[in-house]
């Protein structure tokens, strides 16, 4: 009769070889499911899409345009006419008819000046003219006749020249007493009031005409080859928003500044007055006006250019990250430039890249040569994508 002992456990002995075998598939299973998760698999963002680990950066191409060479310098607004009117005589200032903003014609009476002494001098000098000349007339038939010698006649006559010449100073400086706008313009200062003594050279008004503005800087004495008198020039008004007026070089001086190594150049403004009947009018200039001059020194047509932020410097190297294509994806190489004028947002390229490559706008600050990226549009959040 069989042991049914004997046969129960060898059906336990052979249950433990398949929980055993169980056992080690489900850890194999579990190991390879944990290995094709891992870092190296193409983890996921939460919304399903790859995440890249290419820097991303912004792109501009490399194109071409015009540059302005110029010299440009800050200065005030000055008028050309600046008159100041003084005193010719001593005396009290007996009326002055002007004040600061009135506007003058050339020989206007403006004050007068009242001066007892030069009315007494009129006086004297015309009654000695007279008594000198009524000698020379009782001295005339004496002479004739013999009966007085030839040089007191002869000093009669001198001693009448010199007391007429006397007579018109006289009357001259009595003709000072009028005060007169030597030019046309507008009052711009008052020194004296009516009532005030005045000794003589003493400033009375001073005129300027406000139309009539220039604008000085200092040029170096190695830019005078390129300048000539009506050189194209310009001025910008930085208490107008920036408006821009057209000018030209007007004089140059004939003298270089040996301490400074400078030349004065005058720029004459040609609209001071504004644009009156356009559709935005200028405003007016004004002396005194703290304004921005430049003077163009030639022009350049079809320069290779690159946005000016896309420039990295390094002493006194240059350089851009130029975007290619490798292998399937993008790379930014490191490059060294050698570059022209700088105007505005764009710098130009002597050497070192060509036009219609691409170059690296935003995000070339953590670049390194050789390193991939992406391209983002630069603008909204792409753009702070890339700074970030």
């Amino acid at each position: 009769m069989p042991d049914k002992g004997a046969s129960a456990r060898r059906r336990h002995r052979s249950v433990y070889p398949l929980v055993g075998a169980l056992s080690t598939g489900a850890l194999l299973i579990a190991f390879v499911v944990a290995c094709s998760t891992g870092p190296d698999s193409g983890a996921a963002d939460t919304d399903g899409t790859p995440q890249s680990s290419a820097t991303p950066v912004a792109l501009a191409a490399v194109d071409r345009g015009s540059f302005v060479a110029e010299l440009r310098g800050n200065t005030t607004l000055r008028s050309k006419v600046e008159v100041t009117v003084t005193a010719e005589i001593a005396g009290t200032l007996r009326t002055l008819s002007v004040d600061v903003g009135d506007e003058v014609r050339r020989g206007q009476r403006i004050g007068s000046v009242a001066n007892l002494d030069s009315r007494s001098a009129v006086r004297e000098a015309e009654q000695h003219v007279a008594r000198m000349r009524t000698e020379v007339d009782s001295l005339r038939p004496l002479i004739e006749r013999g009966y007085v010698a030839r040089s007191t006649f002869d000093e009669a006559v001198f001693q009448l020249e010199l007391a007429e010449t006397r007579f018109d100073r006289a009357r001259s400086a009595a003709s000072y007493q009028s005060v007169r706008a030597p030019a046309d313009g507008v009052i711009s200062a008052r020194h004296v009031a009516a009532g005030e003594t005045v000794a003589p050279g003493a400033p009375i008004v001073e005129i300027i005409d406000p139309l009539q503005l220039e604008a000085r800087i200092a040029v170096p004495e190695r830019e005078l080859a390129r300048l000539q008198v009506g050189t194209p020039a310009e001025v910008v008004a930085t208490a107008f928003e920036g408006a821009v007026y057209a000018g030209s070089v007007s004089s140059i001086d004939p003298t270089v500044d040996p301490n400074t190594g400078t030349v004065a150049v005058r720029i004459q403004i040609e609209n001071a007055a504004g644009d009156e009947g356009a559709p935005s009018q200028s405003p007016s200039l004004r002396p005194g006006m703290f304004v921005e001059a430049g003077i163009e020194l030639g022009r350049r047509e079809d320069r290779p250019r690159v946005p000016s932020r896309a420039v990295l410097a390094a002493g006194n190297e240059r350089r851009v990250f130029v975007v290619e294509e490798s292998e399937g994806a993008l790379v930014a190489r490191r490059r060294e430039i050698a570059i022209g004028a700088v105007q505005g947002v764009y710098t130009e390229i002597i050497s070192g890249v060509q036009v219609g490559e691409e170059v690296v706008v935003v995000g070339q600050d953590r670049l390194s040569d050789g390193e991939e990226v992406r391209r983002v549009d630069g603008s909204g959040s792409d753009e702070r994508e890339a700074v970030e």
